[in-house]
């Protein structure tokens, strides 16, 4: 597939799965066999937008080599339900983020997400700033 379908697919992910909650992306974009297969993703999507139900990501850069793509983003949300075995906050984080997507015949195969999650547990109050 071109750079600019790859590019089109890792947006997908971002804008319909995580900023819409449409699971369907799962059986739409993800390989069969991506992490566990796709009742695993779905489950891990869902842990997360039940922790974070107003998450939103916000793609800022994109770019695209051959089978990857990188993704530059903000996300931001809210701790509303239980997170990693740690109860609401009731706060909100804004972080930045970095991700890459490999696909192979229109399928996501491998991520790679390097989310600052130090900034996000100082914002929820979780580990101390400073």
């Amino acid at each position: 597939m071109s750079r600019e379908a790859n590019k089109a697919l890792a947006r997908r992910i971002v804008e319909e799965m995580w900023n819409t909650q449409n699971l369907k992306v799962v059986d739409e974009v993800y390989a069969p066999e991506f992490g566990g297969g796709h009742a695993a993703t779905k489950q891990f999507v869902s842990a997360n937008l039940a922790a974070f139900p107003d998450l939103q990501i916000t793609i800022q850069d994109q770019i695209a080599e051959n089978d990857l793509v990188v993704t530059r983003y903000v996300m931001r949300a809210t701790h509303q339900g239980e997170f990693a075995n740690i109860p609401p906050t009731g706060k909100s984080f804004a972080i930045t983020g970095i991700e890459i997507h490999r696909f192979a015949s229109g399928k996501l195969v491998e991520l790679w997400n390097i989310p600052d999650m130090l900034g996000a547990l100082q914002q929820l109050g979780i580990i101390p700033t400073g």
